[in-house]
């Protein structure tokens, strides 16, 4: 509980110092470096520096240079992921989870996302995820919205209805 705390504040004092000059997809690129580089951290830190200095993410180096100094170096990666979900809320996006049974193509993605947007008034992030089980349709969750679309849930709800209420 206290390192969520203490992540939470690490993450909310970067954003508020860079959101103005970082774009999504260097935050959305540092989210998935964190795994990365969790295991380099000790071992080899003047590496994982050189590697977000290559990649022109100086302020995480500041970042990771920050907590260093504090000995709370271990926080970095989930520090990544704070930073990503905060920085996403500041700038109006939502990241939404999109299931389908098979693949969306260009048009039909593009409808979903317009229609999401409407929705929630905010620009949909999309994750795209392929589940068979929905049996034709779509499953959609996020921050602010949850909805599933399909054959699967169409026959759940009638054998809910006709059992008297008893879902299954």
């Amino acid at each position: 509980m206290k390192h969520r705390v203490l992540v939470k504040r690490y993450a909310q004092a970067f954003v508020h110092c860079y959101v103005r000059s970082l774009r999504y997809d260097q935050v959305a690129d540092i989210r998935s470096i964190g795994s990365l580089v969790r295991p380099l951290l000790y071992s080899d830190y003047a590496g994982v520096v050189a590697l977000l200095t290559q990649a022109k993410l100086d302020p995480y180096v500041s970042l990771l240079n920050i907590l260093r100094t504090d000995k709370r170096l271990f926080l970095f990666p989930s520090c990544l992921e704070g930073i990503y979900d905060l920085y996403v809320k500041a700038t109006g996006r939502m990241v939404v989870t999109i299931e389908t049974a098979v693949p969306l193509n260009e048009d039909e993605a593009e409808r979903l996302l317009a229609y999401l947007a409407d929705e929630t008034g905010r620009d949909i992030i999309p994750l795209f995820v392929e589940d068979r089980s929905l049996q034709a349709g779509l499953r959609v969750y996020g921050d602010a919205i949850g909805f599933e679309h399909s054959v699967r849930k169409a026959l759940a709800d009638i054998r809910w209805c006709s059992y008297g209420y008893e879902k299954y």
